[in-house]
């Protein structure tokens, strides 16, 4: 589990296999300045990439982050920027390419293993240069070349194609215009 601030929790799956109450259970304490982002299964030893709206990325083993109990709010894995915060945990693999697209209609695809390994508490690599036109990353996800993207502007028009339709870049150019508004 990631929340916005920066918070990783791991607890193991079977921690959950327990009587529902009306109610619901536990799965983790956020505080009341921050918000669960995503939820990811994971196999105990992979590779976990947080993104952030400012355009930086922490690649870290979750074997650095020990299972929990189900009422605690986690480990701070990523530091972050003031007025920044985390948007996309997903599970990084090597063989895959994390997407990101920007507010201003910018998308980049980038090599998983072009983000090299941190331990936790770092503030992570850049991924995309941030420019006042570009605007914050609004979704980063892990992609294959089967996958394919369909993009919405916020005018309706859609946008779908391939994952691997542009050649990947590097992590930190400017990207490409991929969704016009």
């Amino acid at each position: 589990m990631a929340t916005r601030k920066g918070l990783v929790k791991k607890t193991e799956f079977e921690a959950d296999n327990t009587v529902l109450k009306a109610d619901g259970i536990i799965a983790i304490n956020i505080r009341d300045d921050d918000k669960l982002i995503a939820v990811r299964l994971s196999n105990g030893d992979d590779d976990i990439l947080l993104v952030s709206e400012g355009g930086q990325a922490i690649r870290f083993n979750e074997s650095g982050v020990r299972p929990m109990g189900r009422a605690t709010s986690g480990f701070k894995v990523m530091r972050l920027a003031k007025g920044d915060q985390v948007l996309s945990m997903n599970v990084a693999k090597d063989d895959a390419d994390l997407f990101v697209i920007t507010d201003g209609g910018y998308g980049k695809r980038t090599h998983i293993s072009d983000y090299p390994r941190h331990g936790r508490g770092g503030k992570g690599v850049r991924t995309i240069k941030y420019t006042e036109a570009k605007g914050t990353i609004i979704d980063a996800r892990v992609v294959r070349a089967n996958h394919e993207l369909a993009l919405i502007s916020s005018a309706g028009r859609t946008t779908r194609t391939p994952a691997d339709d542009d050649s990947p870049q590097r992590r930190s150019p400017r990207g490409l215009g991929v969704l016009h508004r």
